[in-house]
C-alpha cells in the first residue's frame, strides 16, 4: 500500500463506515509508518484533537511572551500547564469529532475550520 492507496482507504471507506454506522464513539490512531507521514498524506485535513489540545497548552506555556532559558524549566511549564487543561475542554474536543468528520466530508478535504 502506497500513500495514494492509504487515502482512498480513508476517503472511499473509513469516512462512508464511519458516516453510516450507528456507533457513536470512534478512537482512529495511526503511527509513523511511511504512508501515515508522507506529504500528501500530511496536506489531507488533520482532525486529531490532540493537535487542538497541544495548540492550548503551548499558548499556555507561551503565554505573555514567556521564555525558557533551559530544558528543565521548559518541560515543568509544560506539565504544569497539561496538568491545568479541564476535564470539560478535553471532553469538548473528543465530542467534535463528529462535526470534525462532517465538516471535512461536506468540503471534500478542503481546510476545515480545525
Amino acid at each position: 500500500m502506497n500513500s495514494a492507496d492509504y487515502q482512498n482507504v480513508l476517503d472511499q471507506d473509513l469516512a462512508p463506515f464511519l458516516c453510516h454506522s450507528s456507533r457513536k464513539h470512534y478512537k482512529f490512531q495511526q503511527d509513523n509508518a511511511a504512508i501515515h507521514v508522507s506529504q500528501s498524506t500530511k496536506d489531507c485535513p488533520d482532525l486529531n484533537p490532540i493537535e487542538n489540545l497541544w495548540g492550548c497548552i503551548a499558548r499556555a506555556v507561551y503565554a505573555g511572551s514567556k521564555s525558557y532559558t533551559n530544558v528543565a524549566s521548559l518541560q515543568q511549564a509544560i506539565l504544569k500547564a497539561s496538568d491545568e487543561v479541564s476535564p470539560n475542554k478535553t471532553k469538548k474536543l473528543i465530542d467534535s469529532m463528529p462535526s470534525r468528520l462532517f465538516d471535512v466530508i461536506a468540503k471534500q478535504r478542503s481546510p476545515a475550520k480545525y
